[in-house]
């Protein structure tokens, strides 16, 4: 994947992102290679750290870090990272299913 700042300008910089095992962005490039951004992660995706001269806010896959909040939106509902709940049921979920309230299937 890759992000562009500054699109449709003469400045625009193209960064490439690297992910981990669970496609979380872990590692953002310049086009000569250099580290611009670093992130790690604890288990349920909150930014344990954060280092850069820019800033991404995509977590999870699907999931776009809110600052005002603190909380990762998911199309129609909002994730906690720091409780690793959604704050909504999934609206596709089965009543009698499995947790509507969970992004995987955890022992909380």
């Amino acid at each position: 994947m890759a992000v562009i700042a500054d699109a449709g300008t003469e400045a625009a910089t193209i960064y490439q992102v690297h992910t981990d095992h669970l496609e979380r962005p872990i590692m953002m490039t310049d086009s000569a290679r250099n580290v611009v951004w670093r992130a790690t992660y604890l288990p349920y995706g909150e930014a344990y750290t954060i280092l850069g001269s820019t800033t991404l806010d995509q977590r999870f896959p699907g999931q776009w870090f809110q600052l005002e909040s603190g909380l990762h939106y998911n199309w129609h509902r909002h994730y906690d990272p720091t409780t690793g709940r959604y704050l909504q049921a999934d609206p596709l979920g089965m009543p009698d299913g499995p947790n509507r309230w969970t992004y995987v299937t955890n022992s909380l």
